[in-house]
């Protein structure tokens, strides 16, 4: 397997028409089908009803410590659900444009690089952390006066060497409770997915399962970010995009 077959954030084709069960396309399960309406993705079965929609104002993708996209100024929403937190944005080559070295895009994101520059209509940027996959999700406080909160995200594609998506969000937002959300529905994912954890896991999850928002300090930089920690976790594949809850088993992060 080649550094970059999986990721989870990149320019996609939006289809002219939706799949009939995207739950179970192929083409859903590592990245998000686009959906028809500007920064949206097909939303899945097991997305649930309780979606919350977040302002996001910029997004970056970290791996190894290095920025590998950056798409700073911009105006779009990311989405919590029962079963991951998707991003959706039309207008990435605006308000600041796409970042991404051309070498480094080919290698991380195993695309050309006229892929990773790609702006024309009828393509889109999206991307999702599945739950299963979820390593730690944490935020960081404000530094200032009108500055933003940021919510992270930690992931393993191969290996031990985590990926990050960064979240820059809205004036209006808490990053700390978003987080805490973000931990609690993942938890109850988990807790409702897998029947062979093992007693401490399952412990563990049950404490995420009624995460509160971490205290952040004010005095702290903006890039200090503070981490609700899962026991285990997936690494990202289309084996564990496909996890989820049996039959008649309830999910809800308040059930």
């Amino acid at each position: 397997m080649k550094l970059g077959d999986y990721q989870m954030l990149q320019v996609v084709n939006v289809p002219e028409a939706s799949p009939g069960d995207s739950d179970t396309a192929d083409e859903g399960l590592l990245l998000p089908v686009p959906g028809q309406d500007a920064n949206t993705v097909l939303v899945e079965p097991r997305d649930g009803d309780d979606i919350i929609a977040i302002d996001v104002t910029g997004m970056l993708l970290e791996y190894r410590g290095e920025t590998v996209i950056r798409v700073p100024n911009i105006r779009t929403k990311a989405l919590v659900t029962d079963a991951r937190l998707t991003v959706a944005c039309s207008n990435y080559d605006k308000g600041g444009g796409w970042r991404g070295d051309p070498i480094t895009m080919t290698v991380f994101n195993a695309v050309s690089k006229a892929r990773a520059a790609v702006r024309s209509h009828g393509k889109m940027l999206v991307g999702h952390v599945r739950y299963p996959w979820l390593a730690r999700v944490g935020s960081t406080p404000k530094s200032g006066i009108g500055t933003e909160e940021r919510l992270v995200l930690d992931v393993y594609e191969t290996g031990d060497v985590p990926t990050r998506l960064i979240l820059g969000l809205s004036t209006q937002s808490d990053a700390a409770e978003l987080a805490a959300l973000v931990a609690r529905r993942a938890a109850a994912y988990r807790l409702a997915c897998e029947e062979d954890l093992d007693s401490d896991e399952r412990r563990s999850l049950q404490r995420l399962r009624a995460a509160s928002p971490l205290l952040l300090k004010q005095s702290y930089s903006r890039n200090q970010a503070y981490f609700h920690e899962f026991p285990t976790y997936w690494h990202v594949s289309e084996k564990s995009a496909r996890l989820a809850p049996r039959a008649g088993r309830v999910f809800k992060e308040d059930s």
